[in-house]
């Protein structure tokens, strides 16, 4: 997935300039807003983290298994 943009990646840029630019704002990391703004930033990219692994354990399987095509079948 590499080089590939998937469509939440300018979302998630978005999220990271308005974390920094919140933090410089606020002078604090620990400003509940900034602290928000982080929280949502992480729900993003452990979403896009689940769905990385779990291509990559069906290229994997799919590997191992020349037999098994993508969904299951």
């Amino acid at each position: 997935m590499e080089g590939k943009q998937t469509p939440v990646q300018p979302h998630i840029e978005k999220l990271r300039t308005k974390l920094e630019h919140t933090a410089m704002k606020h002078g604090d990391l620990l400003h509940p807003e900034v602290i928000r703004i982080s929280q949502e930033l992480d729900l993003h990219l452990v979403r896009i983290f689940r769905e990385q692994l779990h291509h990559s354990k069906i290229l994997h399987a799919q590997a191992a298994n020349p037999g098994i095509r993508a969904g299951g079948k």
